[in-house]
């Protein structure tokens, strides 16, 4: 997943794994950033925490939706779903520092292609 424009995100390229568990479409995927990302709603081990893997899911949600709400939560993280009350705390009072932080993590993480992210997680094309 390419980074939103506009955002500490922009520049990065995330490899996100996906695991349709055996009561998919009834149940939500499981959804991980590969990628390390420094977001208020991802934590060390690239769970995500969005409504839509929760409460929000219902039988007929496709996987764009998937796709666009993690998007968007890249855009606009979701206070009331953190996973990081240090780096809630931080984005609250501290906005410029949250978002230098992001942008160092996008930098030092997110900067291959895809080749170069399919070689590190052996993935076949």
């Amino acid at each position: 997943m390419k980074g939103p424009f506009g955002t500490p995100y922009e520049s990065g390229l995330w490899l996100l794994y996906v695991n349709f568990g055996e009561e998919y479409p009834r149940r939500a995927p499981n959804v991980r950033f590969m990628t390390e990302t420094y977001h208020v709603n991802i934590n060390s081990d690239g769970k995500i925490c969005h409504q839509i893997f929760d409460r929000g899911w219902a039988n007929g949600t496709t996987m764009v939706d998937v796709f666009t709400s993690v998007f968007d939560l890249l855009k606009e993280p979701n206070f009331d779903d953190a996973l990081s009350t240090e780096k809630t705390q931080l984005k609250r009072d501290q906005p410029d520092e949250y978002h230098r932080q992001a942008i160092d993590c996008t930098r030092r993480c997110a900067h291959k292609n895809l080749h170069e992210l399919k070689l590190q997680f052996q993935l076949e094309d």
